[in-house]
């Protein structure tokens, strides 16, 4: 289940890398934009607790957990910067 869980981010994560390029108008500024980053926050969450559990439990991926952690954090970041980058530019 938690490998799951850690896979499955590594797909939502891929799939907002795809729709952002393939799309980039539809996806950066709607709905679905809030759903991502709810969505990476979450995981955020999810992997800070697999690492803290990595110490105690020999059972939990450490890279793979380190891997999805990054790779939130950075869609997240690249989220939030296009976000900014179109305010200040003077949309909507």
């Amino acid at each position: 289940m938690r490998k799951a869980l850690l896979f499955g981010s590594i797909f939502v994560n891929a799939l907002y890398i795809l729709m952002f390029f393939t799309a980039s108008r539809q996806i950066t500024f709607s709905l679905w934009s809030l759903v991502f980053a709810l969505i990476f926050i979450g995981s955020i969450a999810l992997a800070i607790y697999y690492l803290y559990r990595s110490r105690t439990v020999p059972e939990y991926h450490l890279f793979l957990t380190l891997l999805v952690l990054f790779l939130n954090v950075a869609t997240l970041g690249w989220l939030i910067f296009t976000h900014y980058l179109f305010f200040l530019i003077g949309g909507w």
